[in-house]
């Protein structure tokens, strides 16, 4: 525990106060069990007069009085250490810090609901598995040449639309403990000497090794990754495909460590100080919409998929919180927090994965389906 520092006038007060409440206590109890009044003068004179001709205690509340009467100055004192030791900041405020605990529970919660997504697709998709296998539909058969830069989408060297053997790895002892989070970003102070560019690289690569250690955590998981793709212009870090779901992930802004969310502003932005930068979600909410109906219009069968959008922020704090979960519910998106994020009312990436994790793995047709409907969206080159 850590020892706390003598202040004299916070000592001296809580010496008044303990002093107040003890001389209070102590003339209720008296007065209560012995009909004494510490306050009137003929009681004292009475009680001294008894003692002086020789005051002989025979009985248990004869000798409780005279208990009482001895433990006033050590109750006292005892009461002084404890008043200037209490933490009287935390007491006080200890049912606001409830509310605010509360707020924050409900408020992730919602959060996290906002990333799996409405409960209806969810019935969805349940209802899909209760179907038997011989009615689940097939992709419709796609050209060599798509079928060739679908394969190097993958990293794949065939070019056969049938796999030889299903794409999962099977998930380690230690897989889904999640203990390797995406490090914190990088920073150097302002105006230190030498090549100014190397610390910008370094960022920018050790966010590249970020993101591919998190890619690889969920592909133990058998979860199949896409990455670094492009939806029209809008550049993701990556997709995870599996059977019930797509999840598109971005990183967040780059420049900023305090930001005020403004959705509701005619340009949309998030606000630093005198700052603002661009609404980081729009252009991520338009690349899962564009996503999302561009693969239901290709693949039917495949509708009671959700798309889904993540937007995660390694570094700094959002200031109105309450305020940007009420718009990401709206829009059915998820912003999640790792490495240095002060946010604490949003999820950790971890419990995302965790979700990911539960649902089926994803077959050969969908990740296929997902590659081609990727292709056909870079080769549009749609802006948004």
């Amino acid at each position: 525990m850590k020892k706390k520092k003598l202040s004299l006038p916070a000592f001296l007060l809580s010496g008044l106060i303990s002093a107040a409440v003890c001389f209070f206590l102590f003339k209720f109890a008296f007065y209560a069990g012995w009909r004494f009044d510490i306050l009137k003068e003929n009681h004292w004179h009475y009680l001294i007069n008894k003692w002086n001709a020789g005051w002989v205690m025979d009985t248990p509340r004869e000798m409780l009085f005279f208990a009482g009467l001895v433990s006033v100055i050590p109750v006292w004192l005892i009461a002084w250490f404890l008043t200037y030791i209490l933490p009287w900041k935390a007491v006080l405020l200890f049912p606001l810090t409830l509310l605010k605990k509360r707020k924050a529970e409900k408020l992730l919660q919602k959060s996290i609901e906002a990333a799996k997504g409405p409960e209806n697709i969810q019935a969805a998709l349940a209802a899909k598995k209760a179907q038997p296998a011989e009615n689940t539909h097939k992709v419709p058969k796609i050209s060599a040449e798509k079928i060739s830069k679908i394969d190097k989408l993958r990293g794949k060297t065939s070019h056969t639309q049938t796999p030889p053997a299903q794409h999962q790895q099977q998930p380690t002892q230690n897989a889904g403990t999640f203990e390797e989070p995406i490090p914190e970003r990088a920073s150097s102070p302002a105006g230190t000497s030498g090549n100014a560019q190397e610390p910008a690289a370094d960022q920018k690569l050790q966010t590249l090794q970020a993101w591919s250690a998190l890619a690889e955590l969920m592909e133990k998981s058998g979860i199949f990754i896409f990455r670094e793709m492009k939806i029209g212009s809008y550049d993701t870090n990556l997709i995870a495909a599996t059977g019930e779901s797509i999840f598109l992930m971005s990183e967040g802004p780059k420049l900023g460590s305090s930001w005020t969310v403004c959705e509701n502003e005619e340009i949309p932005v998030w606000k630093d100080g005198k700052d603002a930068l661009a609404s980081p979600l729009r252009p991520l909410l338009d690349a899962r919409n564009k996503l999302r109906d561009t693969f239901y219009s290709k693949f039917p069968q495949y509708s009671s998929l959700s798309v889904n959008a993540c937007l995660v922020l390694d570094h700094g704090k959002i200031e109105n919180t309450k305020e940007l979960i009420e718009k990401l519910e709206s829009w059915d998106m998820s912003v999640l927090r790792t490495g240095s994020c002060r946010t604490s009312e949003l999820p950790e990436v971890a419990a995302l994965v965790s979700y990911i994790r539960t649902q089926s793995p994803s077959t050969q047709e969908i990740n296929d389906a997902v590659a081609d409907t990727i292709l056909a969206l870079m080769e549009t080159g749609s802006d948004f």
